[in-house]
């Protein structure tokens, strides 16, 4: 079990409902293909943080967050994240979420 963490407010602003998708199933312009694995919502406070831990999310894995954010394909939102597992030293926690926060960035 691993975790996704996302925050893009300017991408997804809060309350945003989103879906987390392999990698692969990212094409620009367009809906994902496939179904999502999961499916979740941005915090509503203003923050617009995403964090999905669960069962099918796979360490070091490469994903998709993907939300419609308004109508038609400008509306089309993608963010590549990486499952991170977050157990072991404080060091080697903080070298990951600085490691995960450059890829969502990115």
């Amino acid at each position: 079990m691993a975790t996704v963490r996302c925050n893009q407010p300017q991408i997804f602003p809060p309350g945003t409902s989103l879906g987390l998708y392999p990698a692969a199933a990212q094409h620009t312009g367009t809906k994902p293909h496939g179904s999502a694995i999961l499916e979740t919502t941005t915090s509503a406070g203003g923050s617009g943080l995403v964090e999905i831990t669960n069962v099918l999310v796979a360490e070091n894995t490469p994903y998709v967050l993907f939300a419609e954010v308004g109508t038609g394909p400008a509306s089309y939102r993608y963010v590549a994240v990486r499952a991170e597992s977050y157990v072991g030293e404080p060091a080697a926690f903080a070298r990951r979420k600085a490691a995960a926060r450059t890829l969502v960035r990115g």
